[in-house]
């Protein structure tokens, strides 16, 4: 019965990645002189109702009314929304960031606006942003202090790393400075994200005392993983047969972090685990210790594993090992047709961590493949960030289908230094279709603004 479940599943991300995105037509494409109207002249809902369509890298002009609306902005829906795009955005200017940030000094009396600033600041701001955000951790409202401590794990500043480590002492210290156990954990986890080398005999401690708090023994395994401290190696490997299932899965997860050969036996005996998510940790691990001598491993699991779940994560992982895995995948295909849900999975793996030769790869395969399976391709590749997809993205340039072409060029808009915009103006002057000729001037007109 779950593996019934689990093919309709897939059969239906596979179903819904064919239908083509019809959303745009020729007739609610306004010009961007329109859209700076908007930004200019336009009420709050109507502001807030263009966002989606400026793409996370619009030209400062565009930033430039952004930013004023957002200091006039009267209802607190306003201001989170254009919080919100500023966080997606690729290439915020400083001067906004630092808008923001006054703005969250003067602790707003929306809790809803607050929270979402000390979540912008998390996810763009820089050192100074970090030491504000632990004060906030002091706050006598418990939201302030979990969103403070949820913004400090998303930021990498390592010169923040050692005032957070010593604010978690504090907490232990100092009945003033208690924090609970889910901020602790967050923070933990923050520790991890900063590569805080300082914090790991504290992180240990946590993972051998048996009485701690499991979610603190969790994230401290993963922490552990993230700083490389090879020394809690076999601290975390004795949680694969923890009683507790979650512990044993994140054993297993921070196991597959490490990159060192001292891991690879332990990766090895994770494949044979009866937990079908610790097996898949297990792939993962040996992608990201590059061990191409476990292709065989890897191939047994595609073919064999009870587990759906695993089968697509061992084919993944060829992908990822590069030409080994690449060529373990063709020569088993001389004989076995790859599925469209096996394509499915090959082109998501190459669009998540693109290289040269998974990206040529690809480009043969969709040379060579059904206009269904094109269509499963063009659908992943369009979600795209790298500009290393711009051989494929080109691909779909010369797509027979409008939409898989309107929706390369968007893609194209919110790739930082993709090389294809002079396709884009070929297509914005010759193109057959109307449509995409005017997507195409569209996203070319606002790029330069």
């Amino acid at each position: 019965m779950i593996k019934k479940i689990f093919i309709l599943f897939y059969l239906f991300i596979i179903i819904f990645y064919l239908v083509p995105d019809t959303t745009d037509d020729e007739t609610n494409i306004p010009s961007v002189d329109k859209y700076k109207e908007i930004l200019t002249y336009g009420i709050e809902e109507e502001v807030t109702g263009i966002l989606k369509n400026l793409g996370n890298s619009p030209g400062k002009e565009i930033y430039t009314l952004l930013s004023e609306r957002y200091k006039e902005a009267l209802l607190p829906d306003t201001k989170i929304e254009l919080i919100r795009y500023f966080i997606n955005c690729n290439n915020l200017p400083d001067n906004i960031i630092t808008l923001l940030y006054e703005d969250a000094k003067n602790e707003p009396e929306n809790l809803k606006v607050y929270t979402t600033l000390l979540n912008f600041l998390g996810k763009k701001g820089n050192v100074e942003h970090g030491l504000f955000l632990i004060k906030c951790l002091d706050n006598y409202e418990d939201i302030i202090k979990t969103s403070a401590a949820d913004a400090l794990t998303e930021m990498k500043h390592k010169e923040i790393a050692l005032p957070i480590l010593n604010r978690l002492k504090e907490s232990e210290t100092n009945e003033e400075k208690y924090l609970t156990d889910d901020i602790k954990g967050k923070l933990i986890l923050a520790l991890g994200k900063m590569k805080a080398v300082e914090a790991a005999d504290y992180l240990r401690n946590i993972v051998k005392d048996t009485s701690s708090n499991k979610f603190l023994i969790m994230y401290s395994m993963v922490s552990l993983a993230e700083i490389q401290d090879i020394n809690s190696i076999d601290i975390i490997k004795n949680n694969l047969n923890n009683e507790e299932i979650r512990i044993q899965e994140y054993a297993g997860y921070a196991l597959s972090k490490f990159n060192t050969s001292t891991v690879l036996p332990i990766l090895k005996l994770m494949l044979k685990h009866n937990n079908e998510k610790i097996r898949i940790f297990a792939c993962q691990g040996i992608v990201t210790n590059n061990d191409v001598k476990s292709t065989n491993i890897l191939l047994y699991k595609y073919k064999n594993d009870p587990s759906e779940k695993v089968r697509y994560e061992a084919l993944k992982s060829l992908v990822l090992l590069g030409t080994t895995g690449i060529n373990t995948i063709k020569s088993y295909i001389k004989n076995n047709k790859l599925q469209d849900s096996d394509i499915y999975i090959i082109s998501d793996a190459v669009t998540s961590k693109p290289d040269n030769t998974n990206i040529e790869y690809l480009a043969n395969l969709y040379d060579n493949v059904d206009d269904k399976k094109k269509d499963i391709i063009a659908k992943n590749i369009i979600k795209g960030t790298s500009n290393k997809l711009d051989p494929l993205i080109n691909k779909l340039l010369k797509s027979e289908d409008q939409y898989i072409r309107v929706n390369a060029i968007k893609t194209i808009y919110n790739i930082e230094g993709s090389s294809l915009w002079n396709k884009v103006k070929e297509l914005s002057q010759n193109d057959p279709s109307s449509l995409v000729k005017k997507i195409a001037k569209y996203y070319l007109d606002l790029k330069k603004i």
